[in-house]
């Protein structure tokens, strides 16, 4: 483990403005940027018209414009989004509702719904992770919750592959003990995948004493498994790790090898560990940094940006960017207004241009004058003050 930390904070908070999208509430949940320089945002809350409660998917370029709005009705958990070669987007996902459906959707590079398709409800696949294959299918990873175990939770590894029109044509399911989950599919320079999953004996892959975390890599076409690694095994790794939440787990392909970042537990405390993959299964590099509270995003190069509250005033929120193992460094503050709540969901750092945040902004009094509302701003990427 290093020192790690965070440097003296801002003197000077930069109040900064920012686009509110929707009303009713709206709180933007993910967003990815498009292979056109735009971003695709999703947001849930109550709609304009009426009570009732929508998704919408929502395209937007750095200025702010709206290109289009597409609108979902009721209330759903979005695992992964995803665009695609052809420039539309995959969107895998749940209805929040006693149906429970599982499901995958596609959308035009222009917002339409192409097809949707149900894959299960209660047993069967649920999709984490979607990717393009080199014979032009896609392929999708995640986990199969068998008839028998609908009650208990546990779960097989699932790989599959979908037409472009939305038809299941091919899928395998690898089972070992109670809780094998696919949570990322990442891909390197030459199309190979890579799938990054763990197994345990917990509820939906979750951390226990007897949990590993697991790396897959598939060939291009998705069909045939490479090779096989396994970490923090609890028989054979003596470190005392164990991984925490793997939904924080972030991959980026860079140069010649992955750059992978997580949350373990040591030593009873929550530690980043970030360290790099090669082809070929090989593990370098590997630091650990002491965990911030706060949303966290792996940037381009490797870097690492977090965001947390400002020490003194609650209503404002500082964006920190560090190298695992050095100092970091408070690259941003943002104010709102005061008697107000502000949640940060996405840090999207890009390889050149500002950074994009989107969050939500909820008023705490009725002196606030602002609805609570889903926010989108463009922040910079190096400090505009001495101070920071």
């Amino acid at each position: 483990p290093g020192d790690g930390g965070i440097s003296h904070p801002c003197t000077k908070t930069e109040t900064r403005d920012w686009h509110l999208l929707h009303s009713g509430g709206h709180s933007i949940q993910s967003a990815i940027p498009t292979s056109d320089g735009a971003f695709l945002l999703v947001s849930q809350g109550g709609s304009v018209a009426d009570s009732s409660t929508i998704s919408v998917f929502t395209k937007m370029t750095e200025s702010g414009q709206i290109l289009w709005e597409t609108e979902l009705d009721g209330w759903h958990d979005f695992f992964r989004i995803r665009q695609m070669n052809d420039g539309s987007f995959l969107i895998s996902g749940n209805d929040s509702d006693a149906r429970r459906a599982y499901w995958i959707l596609r959308l035009s590079s222009e917002g339409d719904v192409l097809w949707r398709r149900a894959l299960s409800r209660y047993q069967g696949p649920i999709v984490m992770d979607m990717a393009d294959t080199s014979t032009g299918e896609y392929l999708i990873v995640g986990q199969y919750v068998r008839e028998e175990d609908v009650t208990s939770n546990t779960r097989d590894l699932f790989i599959g592959r979908l037409s472009t029109d939305g038809t299941l044509l091919s899928s395998r399911t690898v089972s070992g003990w109670a809780s094998d989950v696919a949570y990322q599919l990442v891909a390197d320079d030459e199309g190979n995948h890579y799938v990054f999953g763990s197994r345990g004996n917990g509820e939906w892959g979750e951390a226990t004493e007897q949990a590993e975390l697991w790396i897959l890599k598939l060939n291009p076409a998705g069909d045939a498994i490479l090779w096989q690694i396994m970490l923090l095994e609890p028989e054979t790794d003596p470190s005392g790790l164990s991984f925490g939440n793997l939904w924080q787990l972030q991959t980026r392909w860079i140069h010649d090898r992955f750059h992978v970042l997580f949350e373990v537990e040591y030593e009873n405390a929550a530690w980043y560990w970030t360290f790099e993959l090669d082809r070929d299964g090989r593990i370098l590099n590997q630091r650990m940094t002491p965990k911030m509270v706060g949303h966290l995003t792996l940037g381009p190069g490797g870097e690492i940006y977090i965001e947390t509250n400002d020490a003194e005033l609650d209503h404002c929120r500082r964006l920190h960017r560090f190298v695992p193992g050095e100092m970091s460094q408070t690259i941003w503050g943002m104010c709102f207004y005061e008697n107000s709540w502000t949640s940060i969901q996405t840090i999207l750092p890009r390889t050149q241009g500002d950074i994009l945040i989107t969050g939500f902004h909820e008023a705490l009094s009725e002196s606030t004058p602002s609805a609570d509302s889903g926010f989108v701003a463009m922040v910079p990427r190096e400090p505009e003050d001495d101070t920071c």
